[in-house]
């Protein structure tokens, strides 16, 4: 009731009308929020409150999905002037694929979290380098174990280093062996 509407038919026979839209005129206008003088945004709300709004700001385009009665349920993908895309949610971010999921950078990758990163997997996690080195470094303490099997420490290239500011300690509940083509123990 006070919609205008597009209105085509079937076959082309007035007694078979379909309404195919419906436009905006003053007693239906679209909300001013969508519809600045400048021109520069375009969006649409459902009467649930879902929305899709596309900011064309020079220079910072965005496109926001979002739902006007959850304020915290909305994804902000930004265009920055530099090439970036920026998403951003209040909530969290779950991606799910029934295969693969693969992340590559030209350059660098970076993960950082406020609390904890966890990577998991059902059988192996791999890590590793073609050029350069890998570093693992924590503020206090760095644990390595392997549950059922072996740890293994190994340089393919001329040292294994175990340094330590105060004590080392090496346990076997079995032999504990320490060899080499020459062993030297010294006291400082």
């Amino acid at each position: 009731m006070g919609s205008q509407v597009l209105v085509s038919y079937e076959h082309g026979l007035p007694e078979m009308p379909v309404v195919v839209g419906n436009v905006f005129h003053p007693q239906n206008k679209q909300s001013k929020l969508y519809s600045p003088p400048s021109n520069n945004l375009k969006g649409m709300q459902t009467a649930g409150g879902n929305k899709f709004v596309m900011s064309e700001v020079a220079g910072a385009q965005s496109i926001l999905l979002s739902n006007s009665n959850k304020k915290g349920t909305s994804i902000l993908v930004s265009f920055e002037g530099d090439g970036s895309v920026d998403i951003r949610t209040n909530g969290p971010i779950n991606l799910t694929s029934g295969d693969t999921i693969s992340l590559e950078a030209k350059k660098n990758i970076s993960l950082r979290a406020g609390e904890d990163v966890e990577i998991m997997a059902k059988r192996n996690v791999l890590i590793g380098t073609q050029d350069g080195s890998i570093a693992l470094q924590a503020q206090k303490e760095l644990l390595l174990k392997a549950v059922s099997d072996d740890l293994t420490l190994e340089a393919a290239g001329k040292k294994l280093i175990a340094k330590a500011a105060d004590d080392i300690e090496i346990a076997a509940s079995g032999v504990a062996k320490i060899m080499g083509s020459d062993i030297k123990w010294s006291k400082p």
